[in-house]
């Protein structure tokens, strides 16, 4: 039981380093854009919604890095839609 609590503990670490990753490189992006960072701040780095923990993982010798530029870029697309909805 222990065990578990630890790995989940070290997952929950996990989700919120990686979302506070991403957060970050939008938050540079956009640190001259008032409306941006009042609703970045709105966004939980806890929030897990978006990942699947329960999925189904192949695993390979071949390691492989996350492209955190294009999710980036991905989430950028997201604000300017949001910043759109929330000033019309």
């Amino acid at each position: 039981m222990e065990l578990w609590n630890e790995c989940m503990r070290f997952i929950a670490l996990l989700i919120i380093y990686y979302n506070m990753s991403l957060l970050s490189k939008l938050l540079d992006t956009h640190k001259d854009n008032e409306a941006a960072i009042n609703y970045l701040k709105t966004i939980s780095p806890v929030a897990s919604q978006h990942l699947n923990i329960n999925g189904l993982y192949e695993f390979s010798e071949e390691a492989s890095d996350i492209d955190i530029d294009s999710m980036v870029n991905e989430m950028e697309k997201l604000l300017a839609e949001a910043l759109q909805k929330k000033s019309a």
